[in-house]
């Protein structure tokens, strides 16, 4: 306590002790991090709806393609210039622009356009559609995990840095709209050049025999298919699916998933699983829930391979889903992975079964 006199008056001051204030830093201290969760749970609800909002729009243009084209829009096509025939590629086309060499004796071209490009015109992104040139192949501006070493990538490294001209499809590869993108979301490698959303390729089938025996089909690579056949989702190489296809009901048949580049604890972080709209298999794109014995469920840390055709995001507890009649729900991982998971993967396969 000190004293000041003035005008013949005695003031007295006071001041903190050391104690006291440190008991007051302290209690401010508390306050703050009772109070830090509350506003990072708060931005995570908005970046959340956001992301919710973003597949409400896909869902949305999905439906507005399908009014303007009477069918679903394909999960990827072949470039006319890069496959002229509905066929496998001849031996001479299996190169390095085109596929990974002796990779599988009748390989799939790499550089296909992905479905989101067929999009863009019903997401207000017209200016962008008008610079996808669909009758060339689609451009990597990013490397990828997998069997896909700089020998594979040559063909699809960026020019735009080295000379400053954009190769055919690289400057629409580089600028994909929010809409694709989970606020959520980490964005590794190159900003714009990666989604966040995947269209339903495949899932398993029940059948059951009438001695009560349970038997579920086989998966296939939608990629080595080229149409309709063998596949079970929505999206696939060259689909064109109608409403009329979807025969569990577009309210029980999920559309787009969650699909986050990158993932955690995988053995090539910090590179993209998801480009914008550049496809080689059903890794880009496109989610599956099982593959031969192993099963992708949701929300799952899986390895380099699994990861890109496994539904994921960093919301707790489950994904994002927009579901094939334009609604969107959230998809708990707790999910029964083999009776409901795959029930509403499948677009036919007989089940009634709807989101939990």
């Amino acid at each position: 306590m000190g004293k000041n006199v003035k005008m013949g008056k005695v003031v007295y001051l006071y001041a903190f002790t050391l104690v006291e204030l440190l008991v007051v830093i302290a209690i401010i201290g508390i306050l703050i991090a009772l109070l830090l969760p509350a506003v990072q749970a708060a931005r995570e609800a908005a970046r959340r709806m956001q992301c919710s909002n973003n597949l409400k729009q896909l869902g949305l243009a999905l439906h507005t393609y399908y009014d303007a084209h009477k069918a679903l829009p394909p999960g990827c096509l072949i470039p006319g210039n890069v496959l002229t025939a509905n066929g496998f590629p001849t031996t001479s086309q299996r190169n390095g622009d085109h596929c990974v060499t002796g990779a599988y004796p009748d390989c799939t071209p790499w550089n296909m356009i992905g479905w989101p490009a067929f999009l863009l015109p019903y997401v207000e992104a017209t200016s962008l559609y008008s610079l996808v040139d669909f009758n060339s192949a689609a451009f990597l501006p990013v490397d990828i995990p997998g069997d896909y070493d700089t020998a594979d990538l040559k063909a699809h490294t960026s020019t735009y840095e080295t000379n400053g001209i954009y190769a055919v499809n690289e400057e629409a590869a580089r600028n994909a709209p929010t809409v694709f993108k989970c606020p959520s979301a980490a964005v590794p490698g190159i900003k714009n050049t990666v989604k966040d959303y995947s269209g339903n390729a495949m899932s398993r089938v029940l059948t059951r025999a009438a001695d009560g025996t349970e038997t579920w089909s086989a998966t296939v690579n939608p990629d080595r298919y080229y149409g309709q056949g063998g596949n079970t989702g929505l999206f696939n190489r060259a689909s064109g699916y109608t409403l009329g296809d979807i025969a569990d009901g577009t309210s029980n048949t999920l559309a787009f998933l969650e699909a986050h580049s990158q993932r955690p604890l995988v053995t090539t972080s910090g590179k993209s699983f998801n480009p914008f709209f550049w496809v080689h298999h059903q890794g880009q794109g496109l989610i599956m829930t099982d593959s031969g014995a192993v099963e992708y469920h949701i929300n799952a840390k899986n390895d380099d391979d699994g990861g890109t055709r496994t539904a994921y995001s960093t919301h707790t507890g489950g994904i994002n889903v927009g579901v094939a009649d334009g609604s969107v729900q959230f998809l708990s991982q707790t999910v029964s992975h083999y009776y409901v998971y795959r029930a509403l993967m499948t677009k036919a396969g007989g089940e009634s079964v709807s989101i939990p």
